[in-house]
């Protein structure tokens, strides 16, 4: 399946029944290996396979873990963990609301409502027209969930306000190269809403791969956000329109965001950082501090910048300092 090479570490498990990273892989768990980055943590993985290059041969076998030697690891770890996970089945025809479906009896679900087999909808939770609850989700107690609005492989807290059209728990733009060309990756992980919860419409929150998408609770998210796969959002955030948080970022606690705010992937955000609106984040930004700009950078820096540009362009009106 994968066309792999294996050369047996001395952890070879006969049997391979799960997949993870290389962090928390465990002996009869499977992962893969590829970039600078996680090369370094290759030696200390507890994995009992790893998908790697021939140049990573030696780092993988002083781990104790087997190597599958691969042209395209990551590619190859897609196979298997698709393999490992199949799809659930998004298709109940038989009845819009499943017979299997645990619905509290204060819930008010209105016209066209789908919900999933082992779907869990608590008290006084309300939800619009035509919204789709997949299988296996969970609503908390006096959540509103809006018209239109499509949720899978979630669990949503208490008090959480969803609007109309909004996606949460779709699968994650990961995108890797093959032999074949492009493919997309599987994706197992889930998207934890906490309670309290503020979800705007038209927004749409990723799971995660293979880690969970996490919202803090007491978070508020304008219309039209997007939260890619892997992302921790903390606690008390505010994010305004049409920004986006790409795969992997850590946002702490009480962070602030203004229209339209990019933020690269991989990147961490300090617990009460501000971020003005457009700003294009491309790398890590300390506790408390104001970013501003595209690429952006410290507020005193952004500002220094735009005053010697007046300056040297003449336009500085006299008088101002």
């Amino acid at each position: 399946m994968t066309q792999s090479r294996l050369e047996r570490g001395s952890r070879a498990p006969a049997v391979l029944s799960d997949a993870d990273s290389l962090e928390r892989a465990g002996e009869q768990t499977i992962a893969f290996c590829y970039g600078a980055e996680p090369s370094r943590t290759l030696p200390e993985t507890g994995a009992g396979a790893v998908f790697i290059q021939e140049d990573l041969l030696d780092a993988c076998l002083k781990s104790g873990a087997s190597a599958l030697i691969v042209t395209h690891p990551e590619a190859a770890f897609s196979k298997a963990l698709g393999a490992l996970f199949r799809p659930r089945d998004i298709f109940f025809p038989d009845s819009p609301v499943s017979a299997g479906a645990d619905i509290h009896e204060t819930a008010r679900l209105a016209h066209g409502v789908v919900v999933g087999p082992g779907a869990s909808i608590g008290p006084n939770v309300e939800i619009g027209p035509y919204a789709v609850i997949g299988p296996g989700v969970e609503i908390g107690e006096g959540t509103h969930i809006g018209g239109g609005a499509q949720l899978s492989f979630s669990i949503v807290g208490a008090n959480v306000s969803i609007g109309a059209n909004a996606v949460i728990g779709g699968t994650g733009f990961g995108i890797v190269e093959s032999a074949e060309g492009l493919v997309e990756a599987p994706h197992i992980g889930r998207v934890i809403i906490g309670q309290d919860v503020r979800v705007g419409s038209v927004c749409t929150i990723d799971r995660g791969r293979l880690d969970d998408t996490v919202i803090g609770r007491a978070t508020k998210i304008d219309n039209h956000c997007h939260i890619a796969h892997n992302v921790r959002i903390g606690e008390r955030c505010l994010m305004a329109a049409f920004a986006g948080v790409s795969g992997s970022c850590v946002i702490g606690d009480g962070v602030m965001f203004g229209g339209r705010v990019g933020v690269g992937d991989h990147i961490s955000v300090g617990d009460n950082a501000r971020l003005g609106a457009d700003a294009a984040l491309m790398r890590d930004v300390p506790a408390g501090e104001t970013w501003l700009g595209s690429p952006a950078k410290p507020a005193r820096s952004f500002f220094r910048e735009v005053a010697t540009l007046e300056r040297l362009s003449g336009n500085r009106k006299k008088g101002n300092k």
